[in-house]
């Protein structure tokens, strides 16, 4: 089991919450700075580095899906996936409490402006890639 030292209190997760994410984390042999909860991801923050943890709770199915597309995605020259990170045990993803969890680098992003049309256009077509 990996140390753990004190993270950043994220006010928005519970600390059930956030030592479950510890649990996972332990996993990868990360041992986080800080943790943010972030739309349905968690932003995890680890010596100077930044994931995104997965957390889903619809099934093997769907989780299974998932990664079946993003290899897919990437077998077939769409780059704009993030990889998984496989755990210590060389697993994609971790079952813990009826949840999912699959780790990535974070990609920094936000949402599209509307009202810049390159912006749109340049969303447009890397949509159509995706399809």
């Amino acid at each position: 089991m990996t140390p753990h030292r004190l993270i950043g209190i994220n006010t928005s997760i519970g600390v059930k919450e956030q030592s479950e994410i510890v649990k996972v984390l332990d996993n990868y042999s990360l041992v986080p700075d800080k943790i943010e909860r972030a739309r349905s991801a968690y932003k995890v923050l680890c010596g100077g580095e930044c994931f995104c943890l997965k957390k889903t709770s619809h099934g093997d199915k769907k989780a299974l899906k998932v990664m079946l597309l993003v290899n897919y995605l990437k077998n077939n020259n769409f780059s704009n996936v993030a990889d998984y990170i496989k755990t210590n045990d060389n697993k994609e993803c971790i079952k813990k409490n009826h949840n999912i969890y699959y780790l990535t680098r974070w990609i920094e992003g936000r949402e599209c402006n509307f009202d810049d049309f390159e912006e749109v256009k340049r969303a447009a077509m890397l949509l159509a890639q995706f399809h």
